[in-house]
């Protein structure tokens, strides 16, 4: 006999519900489950069955099926959409203009009499406080630039120098002629007059004077290159400072042009857009299904652990109630 229902309950639990095995269970415990959401309908071999079943996700949505529907909707719109462009797009473009006649010379006047003269103000104090602190930045750390960049190359940091100083010690002399130099230019001036044989006419003197006045001139401008080409060694050595510290250029930067080409593509688009948001939505409604289904079958889970719980919290109280 114990074999024929070993073999009978086998049967059964082969036969039973996904997840659900054979049990035995009294008037209090069915009253139990159903209270969990268990519905009591018979399964397997006529066995009632108090599984709160679990919710299953809707099918996922086929992206390529949905991006084939969309594009093949744009096909079939597309001779209404342009219908009503060519009916409403005139009269929207009409009304744009009137709009336009009628704003355009008030909001000139407000930009020319009221916002203009604000930003000009706010321009100008943003220049002058910019301009204030590069000065202020180049005053600070000027020096120290010039420093770090003589101490970097000693030996051409000290020819420099030496070269700076020569530089201003003629410059101090300006137009001035050495004892040497007046001497050559006199002997040269009567050496031409003698050859014409007025090596001591009274024009001697004269001519001699002139010919120092151009060689003083013809000093100083020697003087003041030399000086010259000494700032610009010193130029190609140190740099600009401000140019360092400041670290700003007055060229357009690429970045430039690739914004003005960005804004040129925002001007035109593709006339069918099949995948458009379709790709991102269709993802996010198969995530969102699919918790839906998992959270209510966690709840169903959930009530039927507690109803398991409370019936056996119940049989607990009465089987004590029975001791007492």
């Amino acid at each position: 006999m114990s074999v024929t229902l070993k073999q009978a309950a086998t049967l059964l639990n082969r036969a039973a519900p996904p997840g659900e095995r054979l049990a035995f269970v009294n008037p209090m415990e069915e009253r139990g489950l159903r209270e969990a959401g268990g519905s009591g309908q018979a399964a397997a071999g006529g066995v009632p069955s108090y599984k709160k079943g679990d919710v299953d996700a809707p099918p996922p949505v086929d992206y390529g099926e949905t991006a084939r529907s969309t594009l093949q909707a744009q096909i079939d719109l597309m001779p209404d959409l342009m219908a009503a462009k060519r009916k409403w797009m005139p009269q929207e473009a009409e009304t744009n203009v009137m709009m336009a006649e009628q704003f355009a010379p008030r909001l000139l006047s407000l930009y020319e009499n009221e916002i203009n003269p604000v930003l000009s103000r706010m321009d100008a104090a943003a220049v002058k406080r910019q301009r204030e602190a590069d000065i202020s930045a180049v005053e600070d750390m000027g020096p120290r630039a010039t420093a770090a960049l003589m101490e970097s190359d000693p030996e051409r940091a000290k020819l420099l120098q030496g070269l700076t100083d020569q530089a201003q010690s003629e410059l101090a002399l300006g137009g001035q002629l050495s004892a040497a130099e007046k001497r050559a230019i006199e002997q040269d001036v009567m050496a031409n007059q003698s050859q014409t044989g007025m090596a001591y006419g009274p024009s001697t003197g004269a001519y001699v004077a002139l010919a120092q006045q151009q060689g003083r001139q013809k000093r100083l401008r020697e003087r003041q290159g030399f000086a010259a080409n000494v700032a610009n060694m010193r130029t190609q050595m140190l740099g600009d400072p401000f140019q360092q510290i400041t670290g700003r250029s007055g060229r357009v930067g690429a970045m430039s042009g690739a914004g003005v080409f960005g804004q040129t593509q925002g001007l035109s688009g593709p006339l069918f857009n099949p995948e458009s948001s379709a790709g991102f939505n269709t993802a996010f409604a198969n995530n969102q299904a699919e918790l839906a289904a998992r959270t209510a079958t966690g709840a169903n889970r959930a009530a039927l652990g507690a109803g398991m719980m409370n019936m056996f919290g119940q049989g607990i109280g009465g089987y004590a109630s029975t001791l007492g």
